[in-house]
């Protein structure tokens, strides 16, 4: 035996086959070009990087452990539901955003629902002297309220030539919203700091919310 050489082989399970479903809220299957199905890998390092899944014909093979999961619709549909059909459910999360599974050798199925009725926010950022700002940041934030902490991953846009900003596609609840330029991506206690405005999002409506300018003095 030469001991200065050791041969190490890890031994992987079977890949799992997951079956990604996707149907409206009448239960209706929903076309795949419609929307893009992300995962990212958890282990004891925390969470690896975000990857896009191509399913064929609705399935994806998966190698073993714990898997976030995510679905971005078009901006007509947000996510209104997530659940494990067939399969271990690792942890709760939200919808619209990551949602961790348990991947074991064999296969399983999970579903979303999404809804034809998403809510909008939209407005203007402007400055000290009230001028229309171009090209600024706007964060928002799914909020919980009660928990005082974040729901779902950062969303950010730019502001137009005119100032003007909007957020398409989603899902009702509570948010907070920031625009500035002091931040690349804010956290919920820099957030807290720079007073971020709150909103309400319902289905299907429009929320009209102008925004001064956020500058660290």
């Amino acid at each position: 035996m030469d001991r200065e050489h050791t041969d190490a082989r890890l031994r992987l399970g079977p890949l799992a086959d997951v079956q990604i479903l996707v149907e409206d809220t009448r239960g209706q299957p929903v076309d795949f070009t419609l929307f893009q199905v992300l995962a990212r890998r958890k282990d004891l390092s925390g969470d690896g990087k975000p990857e896009t899944l191509r399913p064929n014909r609705g399935h994806v093979p998966l190698h073993p452990g714990r898997w976030d999961l995510a679905l971005n619709p078009t901006a007509g549909y947000y996510v209104a539901k997530f659940s494990v059909v067939q399969g271990e459910n690792a942890g709760r999360g939200r919808a619209d955003g990551w949602n961790e599974i348990a991947a074991a050798g064999g296969p399983f199925a999970v579903q979303f629902v999404l809804s034809p009725n998403p809510g909008v926010v939209r407005g203007a950022v402007t400055g000290a002297n009230h001028e229309p700002v171009a090209g600024a940041p706007v964060y928002l934030e799914a909020y919980d309220l009660d928990a005082r902490r974040r729901l779902a991953d950062l969303r950010v846009a730019r502001t137009d030539m005119q100032g003007k900003y909007q957020f398409y596609g989603l899902p009702p609840g509570n948010y907070r919203i920031l625009g500035t330029f002091e931040y690349q991506s804010p956290d919920s206690a820099a957030l807290d700091a720079a007073g971020a405005r709150t909103v309400k999002v319902e289905e299907s409506r429009d929320v009209a919310l102008d925004l001064e300018l956020y500058v660290l003095r």
